[in-house]
């Protein structure tokens, strides 16, 4: 069965996933590159994302555990404040974080 919403035609298994937000990462921005480096690195020396708000709460910058997975999926930028925090958490310079170019 089909349903139409304006002009659009969707089937019964699109009409379900409409609207719902992908659990994918988005290595197509400047955000999402740089969040995947943060994940990688946070899950290679083992820290949780736990640990990385407790960083940040130290140095009084707030941010929630899924305002940080945001970050790591490309959902939503890293504050710059930030940046400096979670390097040094993670044992990096910033510029490791930050990706050279467009990846295509």
């Amino acid at each position: 069965m089909e349903a139409v919403k304006g002009n659009v035609v969707r089937s019964k298994q699109e009409r379900y996933t409409v609207g719902k937000r992908s659990s994918a990462k988005d290595l197509s921005t400047f955000s999402g590159r740089v969040g995947h480096a943060m994940r990688v690195r946070r899950e290679a020396i083992g820290k949780s994302v736990e640990d990385v708000q407790r960083a940040l709460d130290a140095a009084d910058i707030p941010a929630t555990t899924a305002a940080i997975y945001h970050w790591e999926s490309g959902r939503r930028p890293i504050p710059i404040n930030a940046l400096p925090v979670i390097a040094d958490l993670l044992r990096v310079s910033v510029r490791s974080l930050i990706p050279a170019g467009k990846q295509e």
